[in-house]
């Protein structure tokens, strides 16, 4: 049920955050640059998001980052990639060249998936401290109430 609810929650994010640089252009784009910055956007959320699905409960994305060496070089790979298609190849692509500031840019606003799920987390870790206390608690009171009763019945007999 987490799991679904913070696949939602990303992709609601991602989606919103995508109409709006398509809609209002956010990110500041000339005119040429606009589909570029759009697909770029797409791409580097999903790079940031791919960290994100490193740790699938509560745990912070960032614990034990080191100790996966296939992730960074994909990231690389998958980075490098895309800034040859909007660089260079970019005429099949229906893209323009764009400037080093919207590439930060870009970077910079699809990083926020990663903070957004890292709330989610840090919510979710929150809660079920609550939880286990809440149970914990419970617990101690059902003994205090067995305990009460079978005193209560001692003394009665």
């Amino acid at each position: 049920k987490k799991t679904i609810i913070r696949i939602l929650v990303t992709g609601l994010f991602t989606g919103a955050v995508m109409l709006w640089q398509y809609a209002y252009n956010f990110l500041g784009a000339k005119q040429e640059e606009k589909a570029a910055a759009t697909f770029t956007l797409f791409i580097f959320f999903q790079l940031f998001n791919a960290f994100n699905c490193r740790k699938l409960g509560g745990e912070s994305v960032f614990s034990g980052f080191g100790k996966n060496k296939i992730m960074p070089w994909t990231f690389a790979a998958t980075f490098t990639v895309h800034v040859v298609i909007v660089q260079a190849a970019y005429k099949p692509f229906g893209v323009a060249p764009m400037s080093a500031a919207l590439w930060l840019k870009c970077a910079l606003t699809a990083f926020s998936v990663i903070a957004v799920s890292e709330i989610f987390k840090l919510f979710y870790r929150a809660a079920q401290k609550r939880s286990e206390r809440d149970r914990a608690s419970e617990s101690v009171s059902k003994k205090f109430t067995f305990f009460g009763r079978i005193n209560k019945n001692q003394s009665k007999a």
